[in-house]
């Protein structure tokens, strides 16, 4: 007789409170939010929930797979398995209402600050070797978007950001302070490892004093801004079909288990047939 499997327990979901909340207490910091780590954690966070990117999806991602849109960016997601590797597909990641909330502005700010990090460990590397048009370019997404972000000389200006640079979007910052390089002997240890980008968003979550729905239970992970995210985009009034499609979900039963039964069927052509 086979033995029963205990009932899995559902990871707890980060909502856009609970998101607001890590963002604020980032902000709250001695250093107001703008060390390199806090940058890019706040970059970490925000695309997390929006993209609903699983934690080795976000941890593969590469600067080439960003493209700079009026309406915000475009992403490539690929899967990180070599086997699946060909498997990829686009989703899109709108400007915020709210500039602190803002996904877009945020992980640019972290590119932007990247960046110039790199350019500080290497003075001779591409990142610093900047022609005039470039520069006047990058002085004016430093300026805090006094232009309008949508404009399109802001667009060329983020396009021209992303064009010059390479490698892992989320990179390692050693205790030195440094961010990790694809110059490096081994380029695998610039990229934060799926297991650290997890640890980074449980981590924000504590210090943010988030309690677990359920004390006994798993705490805010990764898959907990998966999960948000696809639970208040539902609340929120998004399709079933639109937030499988985003979240990349082909299981509707594992669809079900954060958008609850009856939405799905909400547009199904079936209940067109008169029957």
């Amino acid at each position: 007789m086979a033995t029963q499997q205990p009932p899995r327990r559902p990871t707890p979901p980060l909502l856009t409170e609970h998101i607001t909340r890590i963002l604020a207490t980032i902000d709250a910091s001695s250093t107001h939010g703008q060390s390199l780590t806090e940058i890019r954690d706040r970059a970490l966070v925000l695309l997390a929930f929006t993209s609903a990117m699983r934690a080795s999806e976000l941890a593969a991602l590469d600067i080439d797979d960003l493209q700079a849109h009026t309406g915000g960016l475009i992403i490539r997601v690929r899967s990180p398995h070599p086997v699946q590797a060909h498997a990829k597909t686009f989703i899109t990641i709108p400007w915020a209402d709210h500039h602190e909330l803002c996904p877009v502005h945020a992980l640019e700010t972290w590119l932007i600050r990247l960046r110039d990090q790199l350019a500080d460990q290497d003075p001779t590397g591409s990142a610093a070797a900047d022609d005039v048009a470039a520069a006047d370019h990058f002085a004016a997404l430093r300026a805090d978007r006094r232009t309008d972000p949508k404009s399109r000389y802001m667009l060329e200006a983020r396009r021209s950001l992303i064009a010059g640079m390479h490698g892992a979007v989320l990179r390692a910052i050693l205790h030195n302070g440094r961010v990790g390089s694809t110059m490096v002997v081994d380029p695998h240890r610039a990229r934060m490892a799926r297991l650290a980008v997890t640890k980074t968003i449980t981590a924000r979550a504590r210090t943010a004093e988030l309690q677990a729905p359920d004390p006994t239970g798993r705490y805010y992970s990764a898959h907990s801004t998966r999960a948000g995210f696809a639970i208040q985009a539902s609340a929120n009034g998004a399709s079933g079909r639109d937030i499988m499609r985003h979240g990349r979900w082909t299981s509707l039963e594992v669809a079900r288990e954060y958008i609850g039964n009856a939405e799905p069927f909400q547009h199904s052509a079936a209940s067109r047939l008169g029957l």
